[in-house]
């Protein structure tokens, strides 16, 4: 297998600092705090590809004023961490992997 450039130009100007990679997604975090992500990350079931389209290229992922400093991807669901120690996360959560009891898929909009 040959690795493959990836075609994204810039990451808002800002060099990639952090890459993670889960089985359907990636998540690159940059020097200024921006997350950007590629693959299924904007949807509560990563089965259903008609309602919730495979992202292709990498697609900038708003915190709000949220510094994100820390980013893990986990096999469907990915976690962030902010200047503030706050931990944010999203994706599939049949184990509860995202910090909340609550046995829901939590859905990142962007």
């Amino acid at each position: 297998m040959r690795p493959v450039r990836v075609q994204q130009k810039n990451f808002g100007r800002s060099p990639a600092i952090i890459v993670s990679c889960g089985q359907y997604n990636s998540t690159i975090l940059t020097a200024t705090g921006q997350v950007w992500m590629a693959g299924f990350f904007d949807i509560n079931d990563h089965r259903n590809h008609q309602d919730h389209p495979l992202e292709y290229e990498f697609k900038h992922v708003p915190f709000g004023a949220a510094y994100i400093v820390l980013i893990a991807c986990g096999h469907s669901h990915t976690m962030a961490k902010d200047t503030e120690g706050v931990f944010l996360s999203w994706g599939y959560n049949n184990n509860n992997q995202l910090g909340y009891i609550q046995n829901a898929n939590a859905i990142l909009h962007t």
